[in-house]
């Protein structure tokens, strides 16, 4: 992992009688951080305890620090105390009182690792039409269609796209539908109903990128979900509506799920994959275990395993859903932009 340097601060000590390094060296670095909150460590995913946190003291006598006792004056992160020569020693005013001051410096400075590389805002451009991006990347495998309409295997998901918006392209997508199958879009603009379509569902939608923060559980424990999980997962979504999930909805990725009493009581997942993006869904929380953070909890462990693959998470969430919006903002994620989600089902 690369460790980036967040901040540096600076700050003084003295010891204005008994020439003590490691008491100036104490109050030096309590003056660099006493004025500062570090709370931009939540935007980018990570806590306080996270921080690797290097500090350098420069005393006259670096010898005679305590280098334990000094790092105990950081009350977060990773603490590596190193000590060179510098500072000052103002001698005492007489000879006979032998009672120099001692003054001491600190700098700080805070750091944070990163899971994967730099994002460009080429890498970004995938996110404005997800599921044509997906179905042309990392899941072409699952593509049904052809250059004018995709769509994932109808008992996946009900996601589809089409490159434009033209005619031709929605006569394709209308021609991978039959009966009464929904075709679920994700559009950068909203989307007028094409002739011989009807509208289902309709409304904007934020697109939240970013790295939650770990919240780990003291009283739950986080396991993986597969095939047999696949009753109570429908169960537990048809109950919390987060959004369509069918019975082959967890073979696109990863999900993982919490029990209580034998019963799943909330889960989370992966879905779309547009090139080395992954979005995190299924984001749900029985009625009756809500307020044990265990959504803040899944959607961490969830990142966390995405990231490990090189990847970045992201997610979705209808615009009017300003408790979940709030949830994902505490948590270290930002809104990049809104998008249009449009089901459209053929008439006739």
């Amino acid at each position: 992992m690369t460790r980036v340097r967040c901040i540096t601060e600076m700050g003084m000590g003295v010891d204005v009688h008994g020439r003590d390094a490691t008491k100036a060296a104490k109050r030096a670095v309590s003056d660099a951080i006493r004025h500062s909150s570090l709370g931009f460590f939540r935007m980018i995913g990570k806590t306080a305890n996270d921080m690797f946190v290097d500090v350098t003291i420069a005393v006259p006598n670096p010898e005679a620090v305590d280098k334990e006792a000094v790092a105990k004056e950081l009350p977060y992160g990773t603490v590596t105390v190193n000590t060179v020569k510098g500072g000052l020693e103002i001698p005492s005013a007489t000879e006979q009182a032998n009672d120099p001051i001692l003054i001491a410096n600190a700098a700080p400075s805070s750091s944070a690792s990163t899971r994967i590389r730099p994002m460009s805002d080429s890498d970004e451009t995938l996110l404005d039409r997800p599921i044509w991006s997906a179905l042309t990347t990392s899941q072409k495998h699952l593509a049904e269609g052809g250059p004018r309409a995709l769509r994932y295997p109808v008992d996946m998901t009900p996601f589809a796209d089409v490159p434009d918006m033209s005619a031709a392209s929605f006569a394709a997508l209308g021609d991978l539908l039959s009966g009464t199958q929904v075709a679920a879009l994700f559009t950068p603009e909203a989307v007028d109903v094409p002739a011989g379509f009807k509208l289902v569902i309709a409304g904007p939608c934020e697109q939240m990128i970013g790295s939650p923060a770990d919240s780990p559980l003291a009283d739950a424990e986080i396991v993986e979900l597969g095939a047999a999980d696949v009753p109570a997962m429908m169960a537990l979504t048809e109950l919390t509506k987060p959004g369509p999930f069918a019975g082959r909805t967890h073979e696109l990725g990863t999900f993982l799920g919490i029990r209580a009493g034998g019963a799943l009581v909330a889960m989370a997942g992966e879905r779309m994959k547009p090139g080395k993006f992954t979005e995190m869904t299924a984001v749900c929380v029985h009625p009756d275990h809500r307020g044990r953070g265990y959504a803040q909890a899944l959607l961490a462990a969830i990142a966390r395993q995405i990231e490990a693959r090189g990847e970045y998470p992201f997610l979705h969430v209808f615009s009017s859903n300003v408790s979940a919006i709030a949830l994902y903002l505490r948590q270290g994620m930002r809104i990049r932009r809104r998008l249009h989600v449009t089901a459209l089902m053929k008439q006739g």
